[in-house]
């Protein structure tokens, strides 16, 4: 009876040594795919950051070379192929081509917006927080419509109530929209922070020019 015991639990034993050691390949297995998509994702960063400013021309601009856009989508879905988990690489992704659709030819921006969209609608997927994820959300809808693109902002403002930065963002939203008095509202909010003096530029801008604002004393 003994012997039939101490049998048993060998192979008990047996049995759970292969289980932690199959769990444990599973786990390396997936650290180093998420560890190589890491470091493709740091290596597109640092690329285009070379890059810019090996493109900077003479008055500002930065010419990037043409399918730059098929970079952006090509190094997010090798890392994506990966690690499909990595909200921070779809950010940067999205953001750069996102930017990049302000600065190029109008023929060509529509292939950088459908980039970002793509990209942003991903990572949202997996993050619906994480900035600027939800930032630039908001500005492409805006490219449609400003009133979708306030809408969706407000929810987020619901969620990160207390960042004075977001309320900027949104009364720029309403003052784009024609809404001043809410405009005039988040100013309000965020009156003697350091994102007012930019946000109130920026609602002014907006204001009628045959119009006098009111400016928060």
């Amino acid at each position: 009876m003994s012997h039939e015991n101490n049998s048993i639990s060998r192979i008990l034993l047996k049995i759970i040594v292969v289980t932690l050691l199959f769990i444990s390949g599973i786990y390396v297995f997936y650290g180093i795919r998420a560890g190589i998509a890491q470091t493709i994702y740091h290596k597109a960063k640092v690329r285009t950051a070379l890059l810019a400013a090996s493109l900077e021309s003479d008055n500002g601009e930065t010419k990037y070379p043409a399918k730059y856009d098929d970079y952006i989508m090509d190094q997010c879905d090798k890392a994506q192929r990966l690690y499909p988990y990595n909200y921070r690489l779809l950010a940067w992704g999205a953001d750069e081509a996102f930017n990049h659709s302000q600065k190029v030819a109008s023929g060509d921006r529509q292939e950088y917006i459908n980039v970002a969209e793509t990209l942003c609608n991903n990572g949202l997927s997996l993050n619906r927080y994480m900035m600027p994820l939800p930032f630039i959300k908001m500005q492409l809808l805006c490219l449609t419509s400003i009133k979708d693109g306030t809408e969706y902002w407000e929810q987020f403002v619901e969620w990160d109530y207390w960042n004075s930065y977001n309320h900027a963002v949104l009364a720029g939203l309403y003052a784009a929209g024609g809404k001043f008095g809410k405009a005039m509202q988040s100013l309000q909010f965020i009156k003697g922070t350091e994102d007012y003096a930019e946000a109130n530029k920026i609602v002014q801008y907006y204001w009628d020019a045959d119009s006098v604002m009111p400016v928060l004393q």
